[in-house]
């Protein structure tokens, strides 16, 4: 009888081991995320002739609202400015153009699309106001890309069962409205296009 309780608490103590390492490979597996860059040959020369001084410019101002649970920004709602971001502004090139599609269709939760080093580093950064504005000086025409993220907290009420009393009638759930909060990082990009020397435009990044 012992021995048999014995091989009972063995075979009970492997099991658990066995799926605690199976959960976690499960859990890892969840959280590995994939990264892929485009096929795309960067040409360094050419971004960096697109990135030599000119006479336009951008000027703009950063700016989002809040998105619902749904995921939609409500038309009506407060105007966020985006205060002290970063805005970074990307020649258009072939290789940019190739990493942008390929994000478009293989981006998702375990999949991110980068761009080389090289690419990267081709490129002009600023820092937004207080009140949300930027501008890139000195441009040559061409195509362009602006990026910026804004983090934002979220606080939205919710009915909250409490607990359940009973009476002379039957049972009664208690409800609370209590406050609750939710991150959100949202990604705000636009393509601006300059066309002659001299131009400056007035975006709203949004």
């Amino acid at each position: 009888m012992k021995t048999f309780l014995f091989l009972e608490i063995i075979l009970f103590c492997c099991i658990t081991s066995c799926n605690s390492i199976r959960e976690a490979d499960n859990l890892a597996n969840k959280s590995e995320v994939t990264i892929i860059y485009p096929k795309e040959k960067f040409n360094k020369e050419a971004s960096e002739n697109h990135l030599a001084e000119g006479t336009s410019g951008i000027k703009g101002v950063l700016f989002t609202k809040e998105k619902s649970l749904f995921g939609f920004k409500a038309p009506l709602a407060t105007k966020i400015y985006g205060i002290n971001k970063s805005v970074l502004l990307f020649p258009v090139s072939d290789y940019f153009k190739s990493w942008y599609e390929l994000r478009s269709k293989k981006e998702n939760k375990k999949t991110r699309v980068y761009m080389s080093d090289e690419a990267f580093a081709q490129r002009f950064e600023t820092t937004t106001d207080n009140f949300g504005r930027f501008n890139f000086e000195k441009l040559k025409p061409g195509k362009y890309f602006l990026q910026a993220f804004m983090e934002l907290t979220i606080t939205y009420n919710k009915e909250v069962n409490t607990g359940t009393g009973y009476t002379n009638f039957g049972s009664v759930n208690y409800y609370e409205n209590r406050k609750f909060y939710k991150s959100q990082n949202q990604r705000i990009e636009k393509f601006v296009e300059i066309t002659e020397d001299g131009e400056i435009i007035e975006v709203k990044l949004k």
